[in-house]
């Protein structure tokens, strides 16, 4: 169900005067991740280089954050031998939006490489993956800037829930605790992702879940907002909610 809701197109940015410059620079660094030994480059595609490549996600200029996503995945297919490296400064980056500022163009781009490699991850997923889930993914529900990534994050998460269905507990409780009091928009998003998310959760996982997730779609009848209130009462017309509310009831 569409939101006409106030943000729901992504933020146009700052346009760089100098991007046309800038793009050839892109273009031959592209070229060259692509099509040279990540070997012969590795003492130049360094840890100081990813740091630099990261920190330049900041950038106002969407034509240069998409350029960068492109360049950063290329790097994190070939140079496997960097791969555990290259996501901590993404994790830092993510933790420091969340923790102190809340300002920061790239989120939505760096969470979109991020889905590519979740949906890479083997099962069973190691300890430090679903950590990322519960202490990195979960918290970015609760920024004001949420709604700007919030397709890229929920798909991050549904891939941890597809890959192993039992995180499906600590993923809806993680998004109900982070719920907005405010925030019309975010509460419309939020619905819309649980509304999905309870399409992948197993019989056990709904029984558990099933009052705490009816007790918040019985506050989002209540709203005063008339679209949370709408986007609350069309969940009832998926069939997998409706046979997990009877079980709250039962």
């Amino acid at each position: 169900m569409a939101s006409n809701l106030p943000g729901d197109e992504d933020p146009v940015g700052t346009l760089s005067p100098i991007w046309s410059h800038l793009q050839v620079v892109y273009n031959i660094l592209l070229r060259l991740l692509t099509n040279t030994d990540p070997e012969i480059l590795r003492d130049h595609v360094n840890h100081h280089f990813l740091l630099n490549l990261v920190s330049l996600f900041q950038s106002e200029d969407p034509r240069e954050r998409e350029r960068l996503k492109h360049t950063f995945h290329r790097i994190y297919l070939r140079f496997t031998f960097y791969r555990p490296f290259i996501r901590k400064p993404m994790n830092d980056v993510f933790l420091h939006y969340v923790i102190e500022t809340e300002r920061h163009s790239g989120i939505g781009e760096l969470l979109k490489i991020c889905g590519s490699i979740i949906n890479g991850f083997t099962v069973p997923l190691k300890e430090e993956h679903k950590l990322f889930l519960m202490r990195v993914l979960l918290p970015l529900h609760r920024t004001k800037g949420m709604p700007a990534y919030h397709r890229q994050l929920a798909y991050c998460v549904s891939q941890f829930m597809q890959k192993e269905p039992v995180l499906g507990g600590v993923v809806v409780r993680g998004i109900l605790r982070y719920w907005p009091v405010t925030n019309s928009h975010k509460e419309v998003l939020l619905l819309g992702e649980l509304e999905e998310l309870v399409e992948n959760l197993d019989p056990d996982q709904c029984r558990k879940l099933a009052l705490p997730l009816c007790t918040q779609i019985t506050r989002c009848f209540n709203s005063w907002h008339s679209q949370v209130a709408e986007r609350a009462l069309y969940i009832w017309n998926n069939q997998q909610f409706v046979n997990m509310a009877s079980q709250a009831v039962g």
